[in-house]
C-alpha cells in the first residue's frame, strides 16, 4: 500500500471528506421530507466532537481559501473525548452553517474576510455536557426583517441569493429542526454588511467516566510561541498549559534572543506569513537546535518546507487543528513516535492473473462502472488480490464458468442481469459439480444500507456485503474473513493439527457417545453460529456495539456447549470488550478477524466430521 507524505495526506483526507460529505448533503433533501413526516431519528452513539468539527474544518479549507478567507478553528481542549450524541447529525449542523458563513463573506482589497468556527463547554455535570458551537463571520449580515425569516423552510435572505449562490433554502431550516430534535438551542444574531454568528447549543451525555486528550502529559516542558496574533496567542496558550506545557510567549526579538540559548525547549512559529520570514527566524535558531536539544514547530499555510531539519516539525495551520498540534507537540516533546513512511508498492509487485490463481488470491470483480472497477481493482492490487474483470453479471457468470474463481466481489444492480441473478445461477451450477469447494465465497457491494437489502443479498446466498464507498479497512477485513474457507493449502495444514479444535470430551458430556445426536448437535451449531457471525459481521461494518454484545453472548454460550472453547473465549473477550472500551472500527474489526479465524477452524472441521459421517453412513 503507497504511503503519504503530509501534505498528500491531508490533501487526500479532504478528498475522502469531500466524498462523505457530498453523500450528507444528498441526504439533506430526504431529511427535510422525514423532518416535516416526523420520521427522523436521532442515534446516541459514542464519538469525538473534535474529530467531528476539525473533519468539517478539513473539508471547507479548500473551499476558503479558493475565496481567499482565513478559516479559523478553536475546540476548547477540555472538552471529553467521549461524548454520547448523533455525531451525522452535529456534522450536519455544523457543515451547512459554516458552508453559509464560507458562502457569504469574501475579500477584497480593503476587506479580508474571515470565518471562525469554535466550540467551548457551555456548562457541564457529572454526566452531561453542554456545549456552544459558534459560526462567526464578516461577510454580508442581515437585516432583522432578513433574520425574522431566516429558519424558515425555502427562504433565502435575498431573492437574488439563489442566483448568485445556488441553494435550495432548506439548510438553514434543517439545521433548526436537526438541533430541535437533539434537544438543542440555535440563534443568530447579525448586522448588515458587519457579518453574522450563529449559535447551537447541545447537551451530550458521558459515557463512563469523563477523558480528555492529552491531558497534563507535558509536565513542566517550556514551549516558546512566537507570534504577533492575539487571538490565536490566547489558544495556543490555553492548549500549552491543558497539556501541562510551560507556555512563553515571545513576540519581540529581545525576547527571542533571551530564549535561544535554554536547553530542551520547544519553539512554536506562528502568523509568519512569507516564506522569507520563516526563514530568516530558522536561520537564527538553526546553531543552537542540536546543541541546545531544542525543537522547533512551524505552524504555516504554506505547504512546503523552508529549511529541512530533523529538529523541524512543518504543521499546516489552515486551519489549525487542535489534534495535529497536540499531537506535534508529543513528538517534539519525544512522547510520541511519528509513522515512518514506507516505500510505495511499484506495480510489479502486485499479483498477475495467473500468480493470483496459483495462489488462490484471484478476484472475480463484477462492476459496470468504469470508474468502480478502477477503483476496485486499485484497492485488491494494494491488498495483495489479482483481479478479473465482468462488466455485467451475464459477464460474471461467463468469467466464472470459466475461471471457477473461489471469491467474487460484485454489486447488485448492473444492466443485462444483476448481482442477484448471477449469484444465484453460480450457486445452482456450482451445486451440481462434484467438488465441495467449487462454491466461491460472494462479497455483495451494496450503494446503501436500506432494510431488506442486506437480508436479501444473504437469503440468496452471499456470504457478505460492504457498502459504497469502499474503504480499504473494511475490504481488507471482509477478505480476510474468507482466506480459511478458500485457501485450500490453508485447509490441509488445519486438517493435519494434532489436535481439534473443539474438546470432544466435553462435548461428550452432552451427547453421550450418541453419534446421531452428535452430528445433530454439530448442524445446529453450525446453522446458529453461522447466523450469529452474520449479526457480528453487521455490527462490526454498521459499528453498532448493542448488536455485537447480544451476538457474542449467543455465540460464546452455543460454543461452550460444543467444545468450541478458544471460539467461546474469543467471543466472550469480544463482548467484554464492547461493554467496557471506546472502541475504533479498527479495534472492532481486529476483534471480529481474530475469533473469525478461530471460528474458520471450528467451521470446517464440524463440516468435515459430518461430511465423513454421511459418507460412511451410505456405505
Amino acid at each position: 500500500q503507497t504511503e503519504l507524505d503530509g501534505a498528500q495526506h491531508r490533501l487526500s483526507t479532504i478528498i475522502r471528506d469531500s466524498a462523505f460529505s457530498l453523500l450528507g448533503i444528498l441526504d439533506d433533501i430526504l431529511d427535510f421530507s422525514k423532518i416535516e413526516a416526523g420520521k427522523l431519528n436521532i442515534d446516541n452513539i459514542p464519538f469525538s466532537v473534535s474529530d467531528t468539527i476539525e473533519e468539517v474544518a478539513r473539508v471547507l479549507s479548500s473551499v476558503a481559501k479558493k475565496r481567499d478567507l482565513e478559516l479559523e478553528l478553536a475546540i476548547a481542549p477540555d472538552i471529553p473525548t467521549n461524548l454520547i450524541g448523533d455525531t451525522v447529525r452535529v456534522r450536519q449542523v455544523l457543515y451547512n452553517l459554516c458552508s453559509n458563513a464560507i458562502k457569504f463573506t469574501s475579500t477584497d482589497d480593503k476587506h479580508k474576510g474571515h470565518v471562525k468556527i469554535s466550540v467551548e463547554v457551555a456548562q457541564n455535570t457529572t454526566d452531561h455536557y453542554t456545549l456552544r458551537f459558534s459560526v462567526l463571520d464578516n461577510g454580508k449580515g442581515m437585516t432583522q426583517a432578513q433574520l425574522r425569516e431566516i429558519f424558515n423552510p425555502f427562504i433565502q435572505a435575498e431573492g437574488s441569493i439563489t442566483r448568485e449562490y445556488g441553494g435550495t433554502g432548506l439548510g438553514l431550516s434543517i439545521c433548526k429542526s436537526l438541533t430541535e430534535l437533539m434537544l438543542g438551542t440555535i440563534s443568530v444574531t447579525s448586522d448588515l454588511g458587519i457579518g453574522s454568528e450563529f449559535v447551537v447549543e447541545l447537551p451530550f451525555s458521558t459515557q463512563g467516566k469523563v477523558e480528555y486528550a492529552h491531558k497534563q502529559v507535558m509536565k513542566d516542558q517550556r514551549v516558546v510561541v512566537v507570534t504577533n496574533h492575539d487571538g490565536r496567542k490566547k489558544l495556543l496558550t490555553r492548549y500549552l498549559s491543558f497539556m501541562g506545557a510551560t507556555p512563553v510567549i515571545a513576540d519581540s526579538s529581545d525576547k527571542i534572543e533571551a530564549e535561544q540559548d535554554k536547553k530542551d525547549i520547544i519553539w512554536i512559529l506562528d502568523g509568519i506569513e512569507t516564506m522569507e520570514d520563516i526563514n530568516y527566524i530558522l536561520r537564527r535558531l538553526l546553531y543552537t537546535l542540536e546543541d541546545n536539544k531544542q525543537q522547533v514547530i512551524v505552524l504555516s499555510k504554506l505547504d512546503e518546507a523552508a529549511v529541512n531539519h530533523k529538529n523541524i516539525f512543518y504543521l499546516n495551520a489552515a486551519p489549525l487543528c487542535k489534534s495535529n498540534f497536540m499531537m506535534s507537540l508529543l513528538v517534539a516533546a519525544g512522547l510520541h513516535k511519528p509513522k515512518q513512511i514506507a516505500s510505495a508498492k511499484s506495480f510489479n509487485d502486485y499479483l498477475s492473473v495467473d500468480k493470483a490463481r496459483e495462489e488462490n488470491k484471484l478476484v472475480l470483480l463484477v462492476e459496470d462502472n468504469v470508474l468502480n472497477q478502477q477503483v476496485l481493482t486499485d484497492q485488491l492490487h494494494l491488498l495483495g488480490y489479482g483481479v478479473e474483470v465482468a462488466e455485467n453479471g451475464e459477464k460474471g457468470l461467463e468469467a466464472w464458468r470459466e475461471g471457477k474463481h473461489s471469491i467474487i466481489l460484485t454489486d447488485l444492480h448492473m444492466p443485462k442481469m444483476s448481482g442477484y441473478d448471477m449469484v444465484e445461477k453460480i450457486r445452482h451450477e456450482a451445486s451440481q459439480l462434484e467438488d465441495i469447494n467449487a462454491q466461491p465465497y460472494v462479497i455483495a457491494i451494496t450503494a446503501n444500507a436500506l432494510k431488506g437489502e442486506k437480508e436479501r443479498c444473504l437469503s440468496i446466498g452471499m456470504n457478505d456485503y460492504i457498502t459504497k464507498p469502499v474503504e480499504l479497512n473494511v475490504l481488507e477485513a471482509t477478505l480476510h474473513k474468507c482466506a480459511y474457507k478458500t485457501n485450500p493449502e490453508a485447509t490441509k495444514l488445519e486438517v493435519k493439527r494434532p489436535t481439534a479444535p473443539i474438546d470432544m470430551a466435553m462435548l461428550a458430556n452432552y451427547v453421550n457417545n450418541d453419534e446421531a445426536k452428535k452430528l445433530r448437535f454439530f448442524k445446529m451449531y453450525l446453522e446458529q453460529s453461522n447466523q450469529l457471525s452474520k449479526e457480528i459481521n453487521s455490527g462490526v461494518i454498521e459499528q453498532d456495539l448493542e448488536k455485537i454484545i447480544s451476538a457474542c453472548h449467543q455465540l460464546k454460550s452455543i460454543s461452550k456447549t460444543i467444545g468450541a472453547m478458544k471460539v467461546a473465549e474469543l467471543a466472550a473477550e469480544f463482548e467484554q470488550r464492547c461493554k467496557e472500551d471506546e472502541l475504533s472500527s479498527d479495534d472492532l474489526i481486529e476483534l471480529r478477524d481474530s475469533y473469525e479465524i478461530e471460528y474458520s477452524k471450528v467451521a470446517q472441521f464440524l463440516k468435515e466430521q459430518i461430511q465423513r459421517a454421511e459418507q460412511e453412513a451410505t456405505h
